[in-house]
């Protein structure tokens, strides 16, 4: 499962830092607070990579909490 998540964050932060490139320092807190709160690191059952997945289109398991 903590495999599983950490490739899920290192997607999600990749996809995040590329979106935000050139935003002001108060753009950029609020939208990594959202992120973080989004992806929920702590959660390791979801949002997460799924098992097994091979590209990016059904790799992702988002569960309603």
């Amino acid at each position: 499962a903590e495999q599983l998540k950490g490739l899920y964050l290192k997607q999600e932060l990749a996809k995040f830092a590329h979106a935000h490139q050139g935003k002001s320092a108060e753009e950029l807190q609020r939208a990594f607070k959202a992120f973080v709160d989004r992806v929920a690191p702590k959660n390791l059952a979801s949002p997460t990579w799924r098992a097994g997945a091979s590209s990016l289109e059904n790799a992702v398991i988002e569960t309603s909490t």
